[in-house]
């Protein structure tokens, strides 16, 4: 299906990697490749891939509308408009690095690898853009790999912290964070309850403070305060510093 050239580069430039790029000069980089972009509406089932991981790395996908989800645990909620393909874009390499799955009806623009190269040759500023999002989102996946093993509070801990990470924010005092229970729930991997009991055990412990409370306990707005970052730290890294203690001891008696 033909993309009409105005409004894609009006979505393009609503995603976190061409923020701030000017539509007019962005506009005419895409005007001599218009003709290889191709808008898709996905159809099928969640359980099967939009795309592979091993197959062609060919084209990147700008999801407008819908949901595209890695294959990954804990998994990733980008806001929409999205690109996908970017850290596979980032490698140059030849095949997809993860899978994808759309939900039926997702709207899905595809961009050619060499049309993006372009692109993007003539405007280095915005591949440095997108090599600095892609390492924050590494550091923030550092702290989402704790938020999955270990006790409630150690899990809820780390996964405030993987909020703060990708904003570049995770250290100092009096932090705020925004973030839903849902949220929390996916991050940690924990039901409702369990999320619930780690967030009060946090505040018991005064390393939280929590706003937007209303009627049941259980109830969380999803405001967020830190006093301490480094504090918040330790509780993350609570059940891990026994194992590498654990560890340390058993090398030492070895």
């Amino acid at each position: 299906m033909a993309v009409e050239l105005d409004g894609f580069v009006a979505t393009l430039c609503q995603t976190q990697d061409f923020a701030g790029t000017d539509p007019q000069r962005l506009a005419a980089l895409f005007a001599d490749h218009s003709e290889s972009l191709d808008l898709r509406i996905t159809t099928g089932v969640v359980q099967e891939p939009t795309v592979r991981s091993g197959e062609p790395f060919t084209h990147l996908f700008l999801a407008q509308s819908g949901a595209v989800i890695a294959w990954q645990q804990p998994y990733s909620d980008l806001p929409l408009p999205f690109l996908v393909g970017i850290h596979e874009l980032l490698l140059g390499t030849t095949r997809w690095v993860a899978t994808y799955s759309a939900t039926p009806g997702t709207t899905l623009i595809r961009i050619p690898t060499t049309t993006m190269d372009a692109v993007l040759a003539a405007l280095p500023e915005v591949k440095q853009a997108m090599l600095n999002l892609a390492l924050l989102r590494i550091s923030r996946l550092y702290w989402t790999s704790f938020a999955i093993v270990g006790t409630p509070q150690a899990r809820v801990a780390a996964a405030l912290i993987s909020r703060l990470a990708i904003r570049q924010e995770d250290f100092g005092r009096d932090a705020h964070v925004q973030v839903k229970q849902t949220q929390l729930v996916r991050l940690t991997s924990l039901s409702r309850t369990a999320v619930a009991k780690g967030l009060q055990l946090l505040v018991d412990s005064h390393l939280i403070q929590l706003g937007g409370r209303s009627g049941s306990s259980n109830y969380f707005g999803g405001e967020v305060l830190i006093p301490d970052v480094a504090k918040l730290k330790d509780a993350a890294f609570a059940d891990v510093q026994t194992l590498i203690e654990d560890r340390f001891s058993t090398a030492a008696g070895s």
